[in-house]
């Protein structure tokens, strides 16, 4: 039996170009909902809670050599909380064992050499020379660092709310597999859920970065159950929401160039080409975007139940929204 997500990876191949079939592709995993672990914090006013989740990179179609580079990039959508600590730090490697031995050589070597000679009548041949000549030679030894080249790259964004891991491939390493990752957020202390933006990019040896891969995690404290079955029905939503895009793939094509206008790039399409992250990514407190209206009617109800599970976890932190509140995302 197809699990779910050997289902929507094998959706993601079927809509790959014919010509890019066989060539080397990188696909992500992430888990599908992440428990914080509480730390002890100083200030009373705010939690420090850890989430520790961890990343796979699936290569399909090539050798792992080609993969070179990994970024990744972890979002925070609550809208107080700040990064205090993350996993792993900035790190340097070398595949030199031990220390470098380094010897070099410093000689003076002088010489001169004076001669002379002369004949009288052709008959008597007197020959003179002399040469004189000093070598001094020294050596010196000593050991070196070896030269050490960047693993890991990682630091805060968007103003100390997320944090960044940039993973490079090295003679000793590969990135093909799992990777952990921690990452410490000051929460205020009645925060029960919510959710982050994992973004995942590969550079491949050749043909440099390519498209970046976004997963909706939700997030939760340990131990609380109702925060727990709200985060699945959030993820349970964005499945869904995922499943019928793939399935109504042609009928939002259609939408977005429905007129011969449309079609020949004469005016802009009625959708963007990113609406589906547009539209999961969108600030709840912004209303839907205006662009939903030319969606076929199946994903837009989709849209609505998924904002309602969207709505439902930020509640728990007390957020209460404006039904008054509308505006469109701009693309």
């Amino acid at each position: 039996m197809i699990g779910r997500k050997g289902l929507f990876i094998g959706l993601w191949m079927l809509t790959l170009p014919l010509p890019l079939i066989g060539a080397t592709h990188v696909v992500f995993d992430v888990e599908q909902i992440v428990v914080g672990n509480s730390l002890e914090s100083s200030a009373a006013s705010e939690h420090q809670i850890a989430f520790p989740l961890s990343i796979s990179v699936i290569l399909s179609g090539g050798a792992a050599e080609e993969l070179v580079q990994c970024e990744f990039e972890i979002r925070t959508h609550e809208p107080v909380c700040a990064v205090t600590d993350f996993a792993p730090q900035t790190q340097l490697v070398t595949d030199v064992q031990g220390s470098v031995s380094y010897t070099r050589d410093f000689g003076d070597q002088q010489g001169k050499q004076v001669g002379g000679g002369g004949s009288v009548d052709g008959v008597v041949r007197a020959e003179l020379s002399a040469s004189t000549s000093t070598h001094d030679s020294t050596s010196a030894h000593f050991e070196r660092l070896p030269t050490r080249q960047l693993l890991t790259a990682a630091g805060t964004t968007r103003r100390g709310t997320g944090v960044f891991f940039t993973m490079r491939k090295t003679s000793q390493t590969t990135l093909e597999g799992s990777h952990p990752f921690s990452v410490t957020l000051a929460l205020p202390e009645d925060w029960r859920a919510g959710y982050l933006r994992v973004l995942c990019r590969p550079t491949l040896r050749g043909r440099g970065p390519q498209p970046s891969q976004s997963f909706l995690v939700p997030i939760c404290r340990d131990g609380d159950t109702e925060a727990r079955e709200l985060a699945r029905d959030l993820i349970d939503a964005e499945h869904r929401l995922l499943m019928l895009s793939r399935v109504h793939a042609k009928q939002v094509e259609r939408a977005r160039r429905p007129t011969l206008v449309h079609q020949l790039s004469l005016s802009d399409p009625e959708l963007p080409k990113n609406w589906l992250e547009l539209a999961i990514w969108n600030d709840p407190t912004w209303g839907p975007p205006s662009f939903e209206r030319a969606l076929p009617s199946t994903i837009q109800q989709a849209l609505d139940h998924f904002r309602h599970c969207q709505q439902s976890v930020r509640a728990l932190n007390g957020y209460v929204p404006d039904e008054n509140m509308t505006a469109a995302v701009s693309p």
